[in-house]
C-alpha cells in the first residue's frame, strides 16, 4: 500500500482509484486489521488516501460521516445506486438473498 500512496502523491496529475465499503465482511476485515481507526474511511485518510485525485466507487456502507470526511478532503465519490435496486427485483423474483442484503437494500 505504501508504494501506491508514494506514487500517487510523487506523479503529477495521477488519479488513484479503487473500492471501498462493498460489503460487511470487507469492513470488518480492515477493522481488524487496523482497531486504532473509527471508521473505514479513517484508515484511508490517515494513509493519506483522501484528496482531489483520489475516486472511490461503491461505499454502500458509508454513513454519512465518512461520505463528509472524503468530501471534506475534496474526494469522489460515485456511489452504487442501481445495486439496490437489483436487490429487491431479485427478491421480488422468489431469490433467497441474506436478510441483511435485502434490509441494507430497502434502506438506501
Amino acid at each position: 500500500m505504501n508504494c501506491s500512496i508514494c506514487w500517487w502523491h510523487e506523479t503529477p496529475g495521477a488519479y488513484l482509484q479503487s473500492h471501498i465499503a462493498e460489503n460487511p465482511a470487507e469492513i470488518e476485515w480492515i477493522a481488524a486489521l487496523y482497531p486504532g481507526h473509527a471508521r473505514y474511511v479513517d484508515v484511508y485518510a490517515h494513509f493519506g488516501l483522501l484528496g482531489r485525485r483520489a475516486i472511490y466507487a461503491h461505499g454502500i456502507y458509508l454513513d454519512d460521516e465518512a461520505i463528509e470526511l472524503m468530501l471534506a478532503r475534496g474526494t469522489w465519490f460515485v456511489p452504487t445506486l442501481v445495486a439496490p435496486q437489483g436487490v429487491l427485483d431479485a427478491v421480488d423474483a422468489g431469490v433467497s438473498l441474506p436478510p441483511a442484503v435485502v434490509d441494507k437494500a430497502r434502506m438506501v
